[in-house]
């Protein structure tokens, strides 16, 4: 009885340890695969930017990522590395509700990037908006792909009606775009004149690639008199249109220093390990350490250059000169005896 009580007790601890929070996400993900996370909770304290940290294994890395409530949850969406291996995302430094009583625990989910190139990756993972808004859709692959849109109403905070995505009649609704190798392209939403907020969703779909992301309508309750129809259009003059936005590796001069989790190092220091560009400067993710002084040994060595040139250039002339001199004598000698005869 005694020991059926200890196994009792021992996993009401365990159960107690564990966290009600927890990060809704995939536990495995492909190269460049973009991730949508959600975090619902009572929060006493807001999550922000500066909560969100990223690690390869044990070690802090940047990461290309934002946040934003939506209703109820945290959205959280990252443009992930191309580097295979194991990650974790983690909350820190927040409050919240945990089993009725106030944590401040790290959240922490272990997540795992596979080998393999994902098909194609989006951006932005979720949307906010209250007018038009575009997502970018980017073909990772060497050949032409057929990303098929489907769109749905999820959710709605206020009773808003889902008409269409693409100005039909039907809640649900599916169209394809066509991407060729590497390319990106732009789509083009209306979402003008909602009189209600509501919490919809598209999803991107092409073979094993999929992303269901929310878009977030903000209503305006001005038009609540409006007999027009709510609805969501994909603009048909641009529907597909060329994105201009640079590639993720090349938008990193924008963060700041601090964004990214590193420091500027000084004139005498030199970064030790990962550096990434941040406002046309250096940010060093690894440490700085002062720089070693190699002008003293610069000088020894060119003191012992010059006294061995010194050096050579005596002996060459030296013996150059005497060896004329001695010339001379013999000629001088032989010269006199030449008269003497």
């Amino acid at each position: 009885m005694k020991k059926e009580i200890a196994i009792i007790l021992l996993v009401f601890l365990l159960i107690s340890t564990i966290s009600a929070l927890q990060i809704n996400m995939n536990e495995n993900y492909s190269r460049q695969e973009t991730l949508i996370a959600n975090l619902p909770g009572e929060f006493i304290t807001p999550v922000l930017k500066e909560n969100i940290y990223f690690y390869k294994r044990h070690v802090r890395i940047p990461m290309e990522f934002e946040i934003s409530k939506i209703e109820d949850s945290y959205y959280i969406y990252a443009v992930l590395p191309d580097t295979a291996e194991n990650y974790s995302l983690a909350i820190q430094g927040v409050q919240y509700k945990d089993s009725g009583k106030v944590s401040t625990e790290d959240i922490v989910k272990n997540f795992t990037i596979l080998d393999n190139l994902v098909d194609f990756n989006i951006k932005p993972g979720f949307v906010k908006t209250s007018t038009s808004f575009y997502i970018n859709l980017q073909n990772l692959k060497q050949n032409k792909i057929e990303v098929e849109i489907k769109t749905s109403n999820k959710s709605s905070s206020s009773g808003g009606i889902f008409s269409a995505l693409f100005g039909g009649g039907s809640p649900e609704e599916t169209t394809k775009i066509s991407l060729n190798a590497g390319e990106t392209k732009k789509l083009v939403f209306q979402a003008d004149n909602f009189k209600q907020t509501s919490l919809k969703t598209i999803e991107l779909i092409y073979f094993n690639t999929s992303y269901l992301i929310p878009i977030y309508v903000i209503g305006n309750s001005s038009n609540i008199d409006s007999e027009e129809p709510e609805e969501i259009t994909l603009t048909e003059e641009n529907k597909i249109i060329p994105s201009t936005i640079p590639p993720v590796n090349q938008q990193d001069d924008v963060k700041t220093c601090s964004e990214f989790g590193g420091k500027i190092c000084s004139s005498n220091e030199e970064c030790i390990g990962e550096s990434r560009d941040a406002n046309n400067q250096k940010c060093c993710l690894g440490e700085c350490k002062e720089k070693k002084d190699n002008s003293a040994t610069l000088k020894i060595i060119g003191w012992i250059l010059l006294i061995a040139l010194v050096i050579f250039i005596y002996f060459f002339f030296i013996r150059k000169y005497l060896g004329m001199k001695k010339d001379v004598n013999v000629l001088d000698v032989g010269g006199r005896n030449n008269i003497s005869f």
